[in-house]
């Protein structure tokens, strides 16, 4: 296969059998740089021209070339035997989250599949999850970058000098819930009827009876380490946080669970969750997956 920048300067070239990538310099004819990677077939070019995706035909897997330091920055499994890659261009789509909650460790039987915010604290530990639809994400094609999207609601001013907070994708799916209690007027709290998530459970069989109805338990989620970096939250921040979660959407992961990088130091955060937006008749506010 072979791929150009899109100024022309220089053109990438596979080698499978030598399991190789050779750079070619346009302006001078010359090979200036040689890249290791097993078995290159197809090669395409990122239409800024800041990476090159090449598969590797025996290893049922594509490498992620940094043009500018021409390195292997990443390498993800995908199906059998690749040998063609292409780029959907500059078409973007924003899929609205599926489900999402949030899980209480001081609460561990209560499920906020309808509470209008998704928080995540450290005192009794809360962490969040989200879920999309697995067929809007294989019907959108290839995808070259993906990243989720949460909008603050409310944020506490005990961040310190700013501290992370990571997204890890999910390895078992759950039940949204529509219970709701943490942070919402007497009136409105209920514990749901039917199956939720909580702290114990993925899917919680009956949450209405504030008991442990699953087997196995999760014990605060069953999750990956994440592969994006933390995202610094700081007292007084407002607006969007975004998480580059291409790697897991590339690995098969429609699910992710928001957590501090260091549970244990303070900071508390509420994000907007699918029926925080309809209440604010905003829908751009809703967790979201944009992929590209």
């Amino acid at each position: 296969g072979l791929a150009i920048t899109p100024d022309g300067g220089f053109i990438y070239l596979t080698n499978r059998a030598s399991n190789n990538v050779s750079v070619i310099d346009t302006s001078t004819n010359t090979h200036v740089a040689t890249i290791s990677t097993t078995a290159p077939a197809g090669i395409t070019m990122a239409p800024d021209g800041s990476k090159a995706y090449v598969t590797n035909f025996t290893q049922d897997t594509v490498s992620i070339i940094d043009t500018a330091t021409n390195t292997v920055t990443a390498t993800f499994a995908v199906g059998d035997a690749p040998y063609s890659v292409a780029l959907p261009g500059s078409i973007v789509n924003d899929i609205i989250a599926l489900g999402d909650s949030f899980l209480r460790n001081g609460a561990k039987d209560r499920n906020e599949g309808a509470n209008p915010m998704l928080r995540v604290r450290s005192s009794g530990k809360n962490r969040s999850l989200l879920k999309f639809d697995e067929q809007s994400i294989g019907n959108f094609g290839t995808v070259t970058k993906a990243t989720l999207r949460l909008t603050i609601r409310d944020i506490g001013n005990n961040w310190g000098n700013g501290r992370t907070v990571d997204a890890h994708a999910l390895l078992v799916d759950f039940a949204e819930g529509n219970g709701k209690s943490a942070g919402v007027p007497n009136s409105e709290s209920t514990r749901g009827t039917d199956e939720g998530t909580t702290w114990k459970c993925a899917v919680d069989t009956d949450i209405s009876n504030q008991q442990t109805n699953c087997n196995p338990v999760w014990l605060g989620g069953d999750f990956v380490p994440a592969t994006a970096p933390g995202q610094i939250h700081t007292s007084g921040q407002s607006g969007a946080v975004e998480w580059d979660v291409t790697a897991d959407v590339w690995n098969g992961y429609n699910a992710w669970l928001i957590k501090k990088t260091e549970e244990g130091q303070n900071g508390i955060v509420e994000y907007y969750s699918r029926e925080g937006a309809d209440t604010a008749g905003d829908q751009s506010l809703a967790p979201t997956l944009i992929l590209e």
